[in-house]
Formats: structure tokens, C-alpha cells, sequence
């Protein structure tokens, strides 16, 4: 497992419950970077396993810790073609109470 780049780390967001439908790398940084963020990099992990593979999450780095706090304070839960997304800081353990549980 590759380490993240020490500059950016920290300023990474996971998102989570990203669109069914086709959604790749840029899509996902303009959606933020239409909401006004300076995104340095993103990054849609995919399902290999589903066919036709759907996105299942991605992570957003941020050039700095202040568009990331300023983005979890103002883009979480919000509708990306009908589903609210959910997004946690890089590797936070804490559990956001909207958001489901599948095992």
C-alpha cells in the first residue's frame, strides 16, 4: 500500500454513496469545484466486481485543511443525482448517524 504525498496529507476527504450512474475522476472534482473549492486531486474507486462497474466511493484532496473543513461543513448529505453523498475526513473512525449500515 502507497503512502499519500506528506503535503497532502490530511487535507483528503472520503466520499461515500457516490451516483449509480457513470461517475469518474473529474466528474467528481468539478462537483466540488463547481461549490467554489480548490480541489488538487480526485480520485472514484470503482467495484471491479459489478458489471458494468459502478462507482462505490473517492476521496478529494484539498490544497489546504481549511477547504476541508469548510467542505465537510458545507457539502455533507448533499444531492449528487438524487443520492446524498457522505463525507468523512481520510481515515476518521467517527460514524456519520445518516449514513447506512449494509453487512
Amino acid at each position: 500500500m502507497s503512502e499519500q504525498p506528506s503535503k497532502y496529507r490530511g487535507h483528503s476527504l472520503y466520499v461515500g454513496n457516490l451516483p449509480d450512474k457513470a461517475f469518474f475522476d473529474l466528474d467528481l472534482k468539478k462537483l466540488f469545484e463547481e461549490h467554489g473549492f480548490n480541489v488538487t486531486n480526485a480520485n472514484v474507486v470503482s467495484d471491479p466486481l459489478k458489471k458494468p462497474s459502478v462507482p462505490a466511493y473517492g476521496y478529494v484532496t484539498f490544497a489546504e485543511d481549511s477547504e476541508l473543513e469548510r467542505c465537510l461543513k458545507t457539502m455533507n448529505n448533499i444531492k449528487v443525482q438524487s443520492q446524498s453523498i457522505i463525507l468523512n475526513r481520510q481515515g476518521d473512525n467517527t460514524r456519520n448517524p445518516l449514513a447506512n449500515i449494509i453487512i
